[in-house]
């Protein structure tokens, strides 16, 4: 591969911590026919986790890291640390968003470290490339003359050396760099998932919205509107509703960036693959607007791959700075979008929380708004690309690398022949042969696989990897599944050695034919190898096969029970015993040997037709169709015997080849039938927990004691699941597994208590097992504790909360976050929400004005302390499992409000009208006031203190929800308010009656003012005015 083209893959590596949203070192095709991939991997779990995604990652890096220190250790010491620290430059840079003039610098830089590196692995390795090249010389020669066994091991450990040598060869600077870089921007995502875990378990109430939100782990995955939704009224749960919010995007852009580093690794990874699958699932079970944002973040990413590489041509061209700025600027904005795109994600999980139709469309409406944007701002991207000479479609028909997948965890390819020396013969001939195996392959990119076989020629590779010899192994390829990057081979062999083999590609073009457009100066040619891998090829002669039966140790028939058979074809199998090519005697195996044309019978010997197949029988039975049965069931049959033996012929067509006998059947008596039912009772309760989340499996009965009650291990697995009869108690129910094993499924949900359900087994026509089971389900004990702190003797009383400010307020209420009142709430919370259940937050009973919206308490201004029907304001805290709560949970704490009624104060007395003020107004208010619990004056003298003053932020009597003092004549003295004028605000003065009076007069002036809070200090006992009224005097001397 050149070397320009081992830089770009590096770029691309950089590429993976440049931007917020990370967009990682990716080839891939747009995601397409995702559902079809679902049915595809049979409905795995989609259950994608930050710990699922962290356990992969971790194997990734461990993989990875296995790789560089191979490397390293042949690199001087210096050399490598100067070449590490170039990396991490030139990623500060990126990060930075450093100009194309720095990027040239330190590019120059990073060759200069690659080539000394180079330099220094070049001394070091080439005596190792010769002692690893004799080895696997000496490990061929030994594989040309090695037993069936020793071919094996001498092969898989073939294609360890071939791979070792192989990464030897590959050993150099480049390769450090890429590794090194992976490496780091692996250990990136995960810093970031960890971040949110961490942010998620520090948002427990609404309250730490703003510190969520605003997290560097949080603030990039959020778009501010739909969280404004997320918080109004009409959501529930608002915490759990904006967590899940974030989580959906956060899943977005991570799943897109692990997926796309993963296709583009060059080494196969099982964690890794098992979380593609999950991946897969995950967006596959999402509705189509969450599917096509997946799509777009990915194909953002395939535009990032390819500005890179042209980022990296220009660099090389010193004339060309201007053009390279233009492309930086371009890939920031491809980064930019892809972070945008991702805040349009929204899971079907959302709609859990959202309690109406009318908002769920508003938040639908918003997002698909706001995303319907974003297609265009691709568009326009593709074209300022392709103007900058980017070609988006181009790289992604060239192949970077391309890795075995192996079939099982052995990693090995097998291929079987199976000979017979017919009777009579000294030669062996072949009878059936594997000779034909499906490898796969994984290309990358991904994207390379729809087109490979148009533009590579592949073959496979058994010889030195310095060689190219004729081709041993040989097959048809096709794309397997061009959206995961798979290609196939269906290979045969006429070699009876074992191999370490690998595939070799090669470029048809210096160009793919598919590529609209090439880079200029680019060789696209590719001439690489993929890793070794062991093809084992065995050759194995039949010495005798066994008829194996499920009912092979079966030795009682009852005689007085028709119903009582033995059926030697049930769970029937053949057994076969091997000579090696050396005549060594193999362990016999069971084998498929339904490709072997071979044949069983029970009723005659193929051979020898005379030959009895019930030995050391009177005549009492017979055997028809694999089924022995008595001839005569009757008490006379009492104690007769019969043994059965069975005869294979392996066959060429019609010509019996060779035949076998099987060992003989366990002796059958005749016996008399008494009860054939076995009851299996449970010793103690199987103690299972709480789960509302899944179904909960636990163990039934040990194996052992079944396979007695059935008669063997052979007869109680090959008893047909039909005859297995479950009865529930309450969905807790028998489940019957592979081999018949047996557990219990407990349902999600299903509350405390203890449960029987049974069993009937019919094992055959006269035999019956009763199994019966005790499952007692308990709650886990999770409850909330009192803080002492806060709450004592039950209540606590609470502060006001101040709208605005302290010191300026604009309205009065009070609130409360009710976790603060426990000592342990959110550890608590979580732990019971990990099993389906909850811990509520309710008022004991309803109070007007007193409201609960998650964790928060909220008493407003129509809130009545003086209400005929005012209840306390008691909150219980109780932890639930579905409809139950657990005992002893239930905690209730009276919440007392802070009086701030405020303080009235009124100095006046009494006042009079004499004939000198007969005609006066008086304002007996001037010395009224009432001031607030901030001790700030609300209203005095008659009238209310103006807003927008230093105190105020609203009309202060309005910032508590007060109305304004009222004077007026007192009940008792109706009858005297004809000689008096008075106002409200306390202003009185005589009518023309009160100005005629003959004689003196008293009477009385009440103030009314009330606190919907509490009870107004000093107001009860100076609330009254007494007037009086004598005009034959001054009122000085009244």
């Amino acid at each position: 591969m050149k070397r320009k083209f081992v830089k770009v893959m590096f770029f691309g590596a950089l590429a993976l911590s440049t931007v917020t949203y990370v967009g990682c070192k990716d080839y891939d095709d747009d995601i397409k026919n995702v559902q079809e991939q679902i049915d595809a991997i049979n409905k795995k779990g989609a259950d994608v986790t930050t710990e699922a995604m962290t356990a992969a990652i971790n194997s990734a890096v461990a993989g990875l890291q296995t790789q560089l220190d191979a490397i390293a250790s042949k690199a001087d010491k210096t050399a490598l640390d100067e070449l590490k620290k170039t990396v991490t430059d030139l990623q500060a840079a990126l990060n930075n968003k450093a100009d194309a003039t720095k990027l040239t610098e330190l590019q120059t830089k990073l060759d200069e470290a690659i080539a000394k590196v180079n330099a220094s692995i070049e001394s070091s390795v080439g005596a190792a490339k010769t002692e690893l090249q004799a080895k696997i010389d000496k490990l061929q020669a030994d594989l040309e003359k090695a037993d069936a066994d020793a071919a094996e091991k001498i092969a898989t450990e073939l294609a360890a050396v071939k791979t070792e040598l192989q990464g030897l060869i590959n050993a150099n600077g480049e390769k450090i760099a890429d590794l090194y870089e992976k490496i780091k921007g692996l250990d990136a995502i995960k810093t970031k998932i960890e971040a949110l875990e961490e942010a998620d378990k520090n948002f427990v109430t609404i309250s730490q919205l703003n510190d969520y939100m605003n997290s560097e782990a949080v603030k990039a995955y959020v778009d501010e509107a739909l969280v404004d939704y997320l918080t109004s009224a009409e959501v529930t749960e608002q915490v759990n509703a904006v967590k899940t919010y974030v989580d959906g995007t956060f899943k977005a852009a991570i799943m897109a960036e692990i997926k796309a580093e993963y296709l583009s690794r060059e080494k196969y990874n099982a964690d890794m693959e098992a979380l593609m699958e999950k991946i897969d699932t995950y967006v596959g079970k999402e509705d189509a607007a969450y599917k096509k944002i997946f799509t777009d973040i990915t194909a953002l990413q395939t535009y990032q791959q390819q500005t890179i590489e042209v980022l990296v041509a220009s660099l090389a061209e010193n004339n060309t700075i201007e053009n390279a700025n233009k492309i930086v600027g371009a890939l920031e904005d491809i980064t930019t979008l892809q972070t945008e795109i991702a805040k349009c994600a929204k899971t079907t999980d959302l709609d859990a929380y959202v309690k109406g139709t009318e908002l769920g469309g508003l938040i639908d409406t918003h997002l698909q708004d706001k995303f319907a944007g974003y297609d265009g701002e691709i568009a326009d991207i593709k074209k300022r690309l392709l103007a900058l000479e980017i070609d988006v479609d181009g790289l992604k028909s060239m192949v970077q690398s391309v890795t075995f997948v192996p079939s099982d965890s052995e990693g090995k390819v097998y291929f079987s022949s199976y000979y017979v020396v017919p009777e009579g013969e000294t030669e062996k001939t072949l009878i059936a042969s594997n000779n034909t195996v499906t490898v796969k392959f994984r290309v990358s990119p991904v994207s390379a696989a729809k087109n490979f076989f148009d533009n590579y020629t592949a073959s496979f590779d058994a010889q030195e990897i310095t060689t190219r010899a004729a081709n041993i192994f040989e097959g048809e390829g096709k794309v397997e599944n061009a959206d995961e990057g798979i290609i196939s081979f269906v290979i045969s062999t006429t070699t009876e050695q074992s191999h370490a083999v690998c595939l070799n590609i090669i470029a048809k073009n210096s160009v793919p034919e598919n590529a609209e457009t090439a880079i200029k100066g680019t060789d696209y040619f590719t001439n690489i190898n993929s890793n070794y891998f062991p093809v084992i090829v065995t050759t194995k002669t039949i010495s005798g096969i066994q008829v194996e039966s499920t009912n092979s140790t079966v030795s009682s028939i009852y005689y007085n029970k028709e119903a009582s058979k033995i059926d030697y074809k049930a769970g029937v199998a053949l057994k076969a015993s091997f000579v090696d090519g050396g005549n060594a005697t193999l362990d016999p195996e069971n084998v498929d040997l339904s490709n072997l044309v071979t044949s069983y019978e029970f009723d005659k010997d193929m051979t020898n037709p005379d030959a009895p197949v019930i030995l050391d029988g009177d005549g009492s039975y017979k055997l028809e169709d694999g089924v022995l049965s008595l001839k005569n069931y009757a008490a006379e049959s009492a104690g007769k015997e019969a043994t059965v033996v069975a005869y294979v012929a392996v066959k060429d067509g019609d010509n019996t080849l060779k035949e076998f006998k099987s060992t003989a059947y366990a002796k059958v008596t005749a016996a008399n039938y008494t009860d054939g039912t076995v009851n299996l009772t449970p010793v103690a309760p199987t103690d299972v927990l709480y789960d509302g989340t899944k179904v909960t499996s636990t163990s039934a009965y040990a194996l052992t004691e079944l396979y007695t009650s059935a008669g063997s291990k052979d007869i109680y697995e090959a008893i047909p699941v039909d005859k297995f009869t479950p009865t529930a108690d309450k969905g807790v129910t028998f489940v019957i597994g592979e081999k018949n094993a047996l557990t219990i499924n407990v349902p999600k949900g299903t509350a405390a208590g203890t449960y029987s359900p049974t069993l009937k087994i019919q094992v055959d026509a006269v035999k019956v097992i009763n199994v019966s089971a005790s499952v007692k389900v308990s709650y886990q004990d999770i409850k909330v504790v009192i803080d002492g702190n806060i709450v004592s003797a039950g209540a606590m009383t609470l502060k006001p909360t101040y709208q605005g400010s302290y010191e300026k307020p604009t309205s009065v209420g009070f609130t409360l976050d009710l976790a603060t009142l426990y000592t342990n709430y959110a550890t608590q919370l979580a732990a019971v929400k990990k099993v389906g259940g909850d811990i509520t937050l309710t008022l004991k009973d309803a109070v007007k004005g007193a409201s609960i919206n998650g964790t928060t308490l909220t008493v407003d201004k129509t809130y009545n302390a003086h209400a005929d029907d005012i209840n306390p304001i008691v909150i219980v805290a109780k932890t639930v499992y579905g409809e139950a709560t657990l005992d002893n949970s239930t905690v209730e704490t009276k919440i007392n409000l802070t009086e701030i009624s405020g303080t009235w104060a009124f100095t006046i007395k009494s006042a009079a009208f004499g004939k000198d003020n007969l005609n006066s107004t008086l304002n007996i208010a001037k010395t009224a006031s009432w001031t607030d619990y901030r001790g700030k004056v609300m209203w005095a003298d008659g009238a209310e203190k103006a807003q927008g003053t230093t105190e105020w932020g609203a009309k202060p009597l309005s910032v508590y929800g007060f109305t304004a003092p009222v004077f007026s004549i007192a009940t008792a003295d109706a009858d005297k308010a004809k000689y008096v004028n008075i106002t409200t605000d306390g202003k009185i003065s005589l009518t023309d009656a009160g100005k005629n009076l003959a004689s003196a007069i008293t009477l009385k002036v009440n103030v009314a003012a009330v606190s919907n809070w509490g009870t107004i200090t000093d107001f009860a006992s100076n609330n009254e005015v007494t007037v009086k009224i004598d005009l034959s005097q001054d009122a000085a001397d009244i």
